[in-house]
């Protein structure tokens, strides 16, 4: 099997028949994979760009004991409006107390996962003062249920058959609201398509989800990193997929009812030489033609924080 045919999802864990990431103990990691990770360990860091919700938890009787006498003592303006309903330390009511320097000493016993398509599937451990101040922002109210955060860091223990939560040493949180991705995709259709009509519900549900979906992985291989950072961060991906949906470019692969994405996969690039680069390639389709057309961009994985090393461009491969 050539390179070109390692698709995501079959370099990725497995999904669920809605292309959904399932991390079950029936899709956990193959011992195969936690031999590999484990052997990287013992050698080099293993790096982790991921995307995902944060959840807090409490799980010390005594500090949950604290935490619901602020609550009931009035500081915290986001309680239950019912009474009667039994008093849940979650994202809401514990972010405005963790936001006051008093309780310093209660958000540093508080244990943060990483969700992941409804499952915690890292436990994060903020490597800095900096980075607890990032987990704390991460529960304050959204606008988009969508919104995700990105996790940067390292794994500091190796994966054991996800009987638990691997901990992640944790350097970076950053916010990524889906409208800040949206805005820089207008941006970028103002040079790749800028008489085509826009369209936000197609580019939504035709362009940004489908695209997104690939990024419900792990983060912990040198690919899955690249494409989630091109994925969160390069809005020009968007552009050029939407510009084919709406037909392609004239001056190349051309279909009148438009191109569909069909593949998205990732291939090491051939002349990295001691960097660790990855091409990103996307697979469009005609509607009412077999013409296919494949864009890339690089990503340059050699350290912890990824790097843009090529934009958008035509693939003949």
């Amino acid at each position: 099997m050539s390179n070109l045919q390692n698709t995501i999802s079959q370099k990725s864990m497995p999904t669920s028949p809605n292309n959904t990431l399932q991390l079950t103990a029936q899709s956990a990691p193959s011992n195969e994979h936690n031999q590999a990770v484990a052997q990287r360990m013992s050698s080099e860091p293993v790096y982790c760009y991921v995307a995902g919700l944060i959840n807090p938890k409490v799980e010390s009787d005594s500090i949950a004991h604290a935490f619901r006498q602020l609550i009931q003592g009035g500081k915290s303006t986001h309680l239950s409006k019912n009474l009667n309903e039994p008093l849940e330390l979650t994202a809401e009511n514990l972010y405005p107390l963790l936001c006051l320097s008093e309780n310093r000493h209660l958000a540093r016993e508080i244990e943060w996962f990483l969700d992941i398509d409804g499952a915690d599937t890292y436990q994060l451990v903020p490597a800095s003062e900096a980075c607890l101040n990032e987990l704390i922002s991460s529960l304050s109210p959204k606008s988009d249920p969508l919104d995700l955060h990105i996790a940067v860091g390292k794994l500091s223990e190796e994966l054991v058959g996800f009987q638990k939560q691997p901990k992640l040493l944790c350097e970076h949180i950053m916010y990524k609201p889906r409208k800040f991705l949206m805005s820089g995709i207008n941006e970028a259709l103002k040079k790749y398509a800028p008489n085509d009509p826009f369209e936000p519900s197609l580019l939504t549900h035709n362009v940004v989800e489908p695209i997104l979906s690939h990024t419900h992985n792990l983060g912990i291989n040198d690919a899955e990193r690249a494409l989630n950072y091109a994925c969160w961060n390069y809005p020009d991906i968007y552009a050029v997929a939407y510009k084919m949906l709406n037909g392609g470019f004239d001056h190349d692969s051309h279909d009148p009812l438009g191109f569909t994405i069909e593949d998205v996969f990732y291939e090491p690039y051939k002349l990295q030489g001691q960097q660790q680069i990855y091409q990103i390639v996307f697979e469009f389709k005609g509607n009412s033609s077999e013409l296919r057309s494949r864009w890339f961009c690089r990503v340059d994985v050699s350290i912890e924080y990824p790097t843009l090393q090529q934009g958008m461009t035509r693939y003949f491969g």
